[in-house]
């Protein structure tokens, strides 16, 4: 709801029809036709607000059980902004991420990905020490 004005100047908002309806932009009237970007995938419009849902995408929090009370960190594996990487992903998280935006990740992340980013830290500590060795 935060986003709700800043949102609206750029898009209009309508809401799904059903019990639990959700507010959602509309994009544009035709199926796989989205009016705010061009034939090269831009943003054609100045000053267009870009929704936090897509700012940070491939990654979002959500639930992993309906029932879940804390949500979890989780990440569109089919993305080309994830790139290949290998089992634990830490290398991933050392060779693509600042140490600033591992620590900003931490608090909301699963024990999981929290052991992944500290291992990553470590690592990037080590480098540190090595560069200044």
């Amino acid at each position: 709801m935060d986003e709700f004005v800043a949102a609206q100047r750029s898009l209009p908002i309508v809401f799904t029809s059903g019990d639990d309806a959700i507010p959602i932009a509309l994009m544009g009237l035709n199926e796989g036709v989205n009016v705010f970007v061009d034939a090269e995938g831009k943003i054609n419009l100045p000053n267009f607000y870009v929704p936090a849902y897509i700012r940070r995408y491939p990654y979002m929090l959500a639930k992993l059980t309906p029932n879940a009370e804390e949500l979890s960190l989780c990440f569109d594996p089919t993305s080309d902004t994830i790139g290949k990487f290998d089992e634990g992903s830490v290398r991933y998280l050392v060779e693509h991420m600042s140490e600033s935006e591992l620590r900003s990740r931490l608090p909301q992340a699963s024990d999981s990905i929290k052991n992944n980013v500290n291992e990553a830290l470590r690592r990037i500590a080590e480098k540190k020490d090595e560069k200044t060795s």
